[in-house]
């Protein structure tokens, strides 16, 4: 017999074959248990044991089973299936499907018709339907059953009528819960993802670090889309700074070994291409047998961090070396612990270490001992009860050196809601510099002040000594030799001198001193005075010299220099009484801006440097405060003036340098003058004198405005054959000049005077008389610029007190001689 054909034949193939294993029933379809009224009446289909076996599992097993007859009635329902479904069997069988108190949803939370139902549609078409997720919501229960639904509908075998269809109902309401909460979990996580800031990623273990997965955040720290790393089309370490792919897989792989996290920070190329800083953190995930699978991280774009803290170093390093230039430490201080912190240029002032006791106990351990006591009771009563600012210059001890140093301390106090003082912030300067130059100032001005005091009396001295060491020796002169009165007349002469070598010693200090300067080198001028010398030494000092072969010349009176060695050495042999050394050293000195801002009188240039040093007794630092002072000495009295370095100090001063001195106590001394450096000198070649004529009688005015000087002068010119006119201010000769018949041929006149100057005077002569000469006389040369003015112009020049030869000399100098007759 042929083989069916056509659709009916191909069902009634598929319901013969058709098994039950999905409800767990071993038998075919042509053992269907027909007995029960429910499944169609048709007993002779199945066994009696195996109908008995067939329905006992039916009763049992752990899958819904419910059967709908091909009218749409349900014809059994299993256990199972009456809990799953709410209802008892009497509640169940014999109800149409889609008319039972069980309302069926969709996956989406949707009721579903009961003409819809799945069982309905099965029977209707007799194809199965397989994997039908519904929700059950069964009588007085108020949460939904999932079930995952099979429709099988069983065909007649000959006929292939739909007899009716089984519906296996498997539970799956925790599987459901549990993917619905995975789903949740997911999408959570996702949103989590895209909102962390940078790129969360999965990632191969070692370079080129292939990308799995990245997150949205890629974007903006790359600059490139995740599909461009996750597609294959580049690789992470495509964009990384090709010198850090070593570097970072080396920590990478340390972690990945020891198996905890890592975090690392470099450099990328961003899509724009500017170079941005990342931060990664991330750990290897390892399999259940402990292989390492990937990486999964996060990397995050740290550039503007990165930029931060490179502009906080700077900065920070740009504080620190300003406090140290400027020598300005920080500090704070906590109140109520009295702990303290600073900065390091405050250490390099206090010279203390890391290890050093911050609190105030150890602060005030650095305050010098003489401001200790002073320095706490301000702190306590002045800022911390009185709530002021804290603004002290106080000397401290160097923890590292000893050395002392003053500073400058400011800070202002911060309290809290009740008023109380909290904490303390400020500065610490180291301000020694600036007191030492304030008290060399200090100590210029008093000399100035002095030297110009010293000045005015030697002036008025040098009048008074003129007329009696002028008289004096106008008197001699006139005395013969046997005359009782010689000897009482020469003791006055000798005083008078004496009194003018005092004179002359503070016009040195005062720096009023008329000098001839020229050009000296000063190794010339020691080797002619190392004799002299060293008898002034004596036998237990020893004089050596260190002369700079290539020394440069300087601008200076001789006798001046003699002056400043001579006074030198005296002071140095009387600070070695049992014996030392005496050191001469001369050198060219370049003298920087740096070099002198250290002393307030020095000035940036080149120099020559003459230091006299001994090996002596020294001096301490209140002896050093006066030392140029005039009349100030350490000698005993009666061995000392006290004008010897008073002196010195006006010499280099008029010749426009200055003095450093370096001492201290056992140490012995060294005396540093520094002299401008001068041009080397050209040598001139000198005509012949010419021979004065004695012949007519010169004319001289004289012009003082002290009476006694005058007339002793002209006394002394009359005497010596001149015609003599005289006039008490430079007003006055003008007058006499203008009015005077003859002609006169020379002017001794004063140069410090009320009203017009002798300068001036000259001045105006010049202008009108040219063939006037012009003498200058006076005490002291006044103003700097006027002593320039003299020596520059060549005019000659008398310093009181003179004497009767001394005059009469510089008046036939500037006349020569006298005039041819007529």
């Amino acid at each position: 017999m042929s083989r069916q054909a056509g659709p009916r034949a191909a069902r009634r193939r598929a319901a013969r074959g058709r098994g039950w294993e999905r409800c767990g029933l071993p038998i075919t379809i042509e053992k269907l248990p027909m007995r029960h009224e429910g499944f169609g009446g048709s007993e002779a289909m199945v066994p009696d044991g195996e109908w008995l076996r067939l329905w006992r599992l039916f009763e049992k097993i752990g899958i819904g089973l419910v059967w709908i007859a091909a009218d749409g009635r349900i014809g059994a329902a299993n256990p199972f299936a009456q809990k799953l479904l709410g209802l008892s069997s009497d509640g169940i069988v014999g109800q149409r499907a889609g008319e039972t108190p069980v309302a069926a949803f969709s996956v989406d939370g949707a009721p579903i018709p009961a003409q819809s139902l799945p069982c309905l549609e099965a029977l209707g078409s007799g194809r199965e339907i397989r994997g039908r997720v519904m929700g059950l919501s069964g009588v007085g229960r108020g949460e939904l059953v999932w079930v995952n639904l099979e429709v099988i509908p069983v065909l007649h075998p000959d006929s292939c009528a739909v007899l009716g269809a089984w519906a296996v109902l498997e539970d799956i309401t925790e599987r459901k819960r549990v993917e619905d909460s995975l789903r949740r979990s997911i999408a959570e996580n996702r949103t989590l993802v895209e909102n962390v800031p940078g790129a969360v990623f999965r990632c191969e273990l070692a370079p080129p670090w292939r990308v799995s997965f990245l997150s949205a955040g890629a974007l903006s720290v790359t600059g490139y889309p995740p599909e461009d790393f996750t597609s294959g089309k580049r690789a992470w370490a495509d964009i990384m700074a090709p010198e850090e792919v070593e570097r970072v897989a080396g920590i990478v792989q340390q972690a990945r070994e020891e198996r905890r996290p890592y975090e690392v920070e470099y450099r990328i190329r961003h899509a724009d291409g500017s170079e941005r800083w990342v931060q990664e953190r991330g750990q290897a995930v390892f399999s259940a047998e402990g292989e390492p699978l990937w990486l999964d991280g996060v990397v995050i774009d740290v550039t503007a961090r990165k930029q931060a803290d490179r502009a906080l170093r700077e900065s920070e390093a740009w504080l620190r070396e300003s406090q140290r230039i400027s020598r300005i430490g920080s500090y704070s201080l906590d109140v109520k612990t009295g702990l303290w912190k600073g900065s390091e240029a405050l250490d390099e002032i206090f010279g203390i270490g890391p290890d050093y006791k911050r609190d105030v106990a150890g602060w005030s351990e650095l305050v010098h001992p003489d401001h200790r006591e002073q320095m706490l009771e301000y702190f306590q009563k002045e800022v911390l009860e009185k709530r002021k600012p804290f603004d002290r210059e106080y000397m401290i001890v160097r923890r590292s050196d000893g050395q002392r140093r003053w500073v400058l301390g400011r800070g202002s106090l911060t309290l809290n809601e009740a008023g109380e003082p909290v904490a303390m912030t400020g500065t610490i300067q180291d301000v020694t510099e600036r007191r030492v130059m304030e008290e060399q100032l200090a100590a210029a001005q008093r000399m100035e002040a002095v030297g110009r005091l010293a000045g005015g009396i030697a002036h008025d001295f040098n009048n008074i000594l003129t007329v009696i060491n002028g008289y004096a020796d106008f008197t001699l002169r006139l005395l013969p030799p046997d005359s009782p009165f010689r000897a009482s007349l020469a003791e006055i002469r000798n005083a008078g001198e004496r009194a003018a070598s005092l004179t002359r010693q503070l016009l040195a200090f005062s720096r009023r001193q008329m000098v001839t300067p020229e050009r000296l080198n000063l190794n010339a001028l020691i080797r002619e005075a190392v004799s002299l010398l060293a008898r002034l030494l004596g036998e237990k000092v020893r004089l050596e010299t260190d002369l700079a072969e290539d020394l440069g010349w300087v601008q200076a009176d001789p006798s001046q220099m003699h002056q400043i060695l001579l006074n030198f050495s005296a002071n140095a042999r009387d600070a070695m009484p049992e014996g030392g050394v005496l050191t001469i050293q001369t050198a060219n000195a370049e003298i920087s801006e740096a070099e002198a801002a250290l002393h307030p009188e020095a000035r940036p240039g080149s120099f020559i440097r003459l230091s006299v040093a001994d090996t002596g007794t020294g001096m301490d630092a209140e002896t050093l405060e006066h030392l140029f002072e005039p009349f100030f000495t350490t000698k005993p009295h009666g061995q000392g003036t006290g004008l010897g370095l008073a002196t010195v100090y006006g010499i280099v001063k008029q010749s426009g340098g200055w003095i450093e001195v370096q001492s201290a106590p056992g140490a012995g001394s060294t005396f540093a003058v520094f002299l401008p450096r001068a041009e080397a000198p050209v040598a001139e070649t000198g005509g012949a004198g010419e021979t004065a004529v004695r012949l007519a009688a010169r004319v001289v005015l004289v012009v003082d405005d002290q009476p006694d000087v005058r007339h002793f002068a002209a006394t002394v010119l009359r005497s010596a054959g001149y015609e003599v006119l005289e006039a008490a201010s430079g007003e006055q000769a003008l007058a006499l000049c203008g009015g005077y018949g003859g002609r006169i041929d020379a002017v001794l006149t004063d140069i410090v005077m009320p009203g017009m100057s002798g300068r001036d005077l000259a001045l105006l002569l010049a202008a009108n008389h040219p063939e006037i000469k012009v003498v200058y006389m006076s005490g002291h040369a006044g103003d700097p610029q006027v002593r320039q003015s003299l020596m520059a112009s060549g005019d000659l020049f008398l310093l009181k007190p003179f004497g009767p030869a001394d005059l009469v000399a510089k008046l036939r100098q500037a006349t020569g001689g006298f005039r041819r007759g007529a």
